[in-house]
C-alpha cells in the first residue's frame, strides 16, 4: 500500500510540474493583427483547420481531440477540417458559413516541413488555404517545431506551443482566451523582423540570437 500510495504522489507530481511547463511555455511569436488573446464575449464561431502529417500516432490524436473538447465545453460552435484545401474552404463559404476565429493546427516536427518555397501534397494544401481563406484570418499554432515562421514568414500570427501532450493541450485553449498570459520568450533564433508583443517592443532578431525572457505568468489556474 505504501509503495502505491508513492507511486500515485510521484505521478501526482509529475502531471502538476507538466501542467506546470505548459502554461508557462505557449509563446506568442507574432501578434501583427492583435488578435490574441480572444474576446470570449465575441467568439461564437470557430473554424479548427488541422495540418496533420501521415504517420501521426493515435494517442497525438487522441491528445488533439482533447483540444477540440475544450472549444466545445466553452459553448463554441465548431468546424473542423483536416487537411482541407481552399475549395473545401471556399464552399464553405459559398454556403454562408463565417467564423469568429479561424486557428490553423500544425502537428509537424522540424523534418517534416519540407520545401515550403515550393510545398506539395497535404501541407502545401493548407498553407495554400490559409493565405488565400477571404472571410476571417487565420491564427497558427505549431505543435512541435518551432521554426515554422522562418519557413513561413506570411504569418500574422503564430503560437509556438513545442508539444502535442494533454497538459499542452488545455494551456492552449486558456492562453488563447487570456487566462493565462502567453510567453513571448522564443528557445530558438528565427530569421525575422517583426517578432511582437501587443503593447510592448518589436523584437528584431536573427538566427542563434533570443527573445528576452517572458514576465513570469501572473496566475496559475487550478489543475483540471
Amino acid at each position: 500500500a505504501a509503495t502505491g500510495a508513492r507511486r500515485l504522489e510521484i505521478q501526482t507530481g509529475a502531471c502538476r510540474l507538466a501542467d506546470e511547463i505548459a502554461r508557462k511555455s505557449i509563446t506568442l511569436v507574432r501578434n501583427r493583427e492583435l488578435l490574441l488573446p480572444l474576446d470570449p464575449a465575441k467568439v461564437k464561431r470557430v473554424l479548427v483547420h488541422f495540418a496533420i502529417p501521415a504517420g501521426l500516432s493515435e494517442k497525438d490524436r487522441e491528445h488533439l481531440d482533447v483540444f477540440i473538447h475544450c472549444l466545445k465545453k466553452r459553448g463554441l460552435e465548431l468546424t473542423v477540417l483536416e487537411n482541407g484545401n481552399c475549395l473545401d474552404m471556399q464552399k464553405m463559404e459559398e454556403t454562408g458559413l463565417t467564423w469568429d476565429v479561424y486557428l490553423v493546427i500544425y502537428s509537424l516536427l522540424v523534418h517534416q516541413l519540407k520545401n515550403t518555397m515550393r510545398p506539395t501534397g497535404r501541407m502545401a494544401e493548407v498553407m495554400w488555404t490559409q493565405q488565400n481563406v477571404e472571410t476571417v484570418r487565420p491564427i497558427t499554432i505549431s505543435l512541435g517545431t518551432p521554426f515554422l515562421l522562418e519557413e513561413m514568414p506570411y504569418l500574422d500570427t503564430l503560437v509556438n506551443a513545442y508539444s502535442t501532450s494533454l497538459s499542452t493541450m488545455y494551456a492552449i485553449d486558456q492562453a488563447l482566451f487570456g487566462e493565462i498570459e502567453f510567453s513571448t520568450y522564443s528557445p530558438v533564433g528565427i530569421k525575422s523582423d517583426a517578432l511582437e508583443k501587443p503593447g510592448g517592443p518589436k523584437f528584431g532578431i536573427c538566427t542563434n540570437e533570443r527573445l528576452p525572457t517572458a514576465e513570469p505568468v501572473s496566475r496559475l489556474l487550478p489543475l483540471r
